[in-house]
């Protein structure tokens, strides 16, 4: 079964996230504000770490806009394993 890890829950993610676990996913969630609108069926984890490690596709929804002071090269980078300069 393919892990599909939803980075967001709010309007949008977690209804995406509940749409993917009726579809048969395996689902894991994070969002920063916590787990209360975690999909039932999907599973919530403490960071996007966890995600990026037990997921094989990852879905981003808002991120960038609400946390504008993140470095996402060095995020992207470290989803592939790799690290930036």
């Amino acid at each position: 079964m393919t892990t599909v890890g939803v980075i967001g829950l709010g309007n949008m993610g977690s209804v995406l996230a509940g749409n993917l676990v009726g579809a048969g996913f395996d689902v894991v969630t994070h969002d920063h504000v916590g787990a209360a609108t975690n999909p039932e069926g999907a599973r919530f984890v403490d960071s996007i770490a966890e995600v990026a490690s037990s997921a094989v596709v990852q879905v981003w929804q808002g991120f960038a806009a609400e946390h504008p002071d993140v470095d996402f090269t060095r995020i992207f980078s470290f989803l592939r394993g790799s690290d930036v300069p």
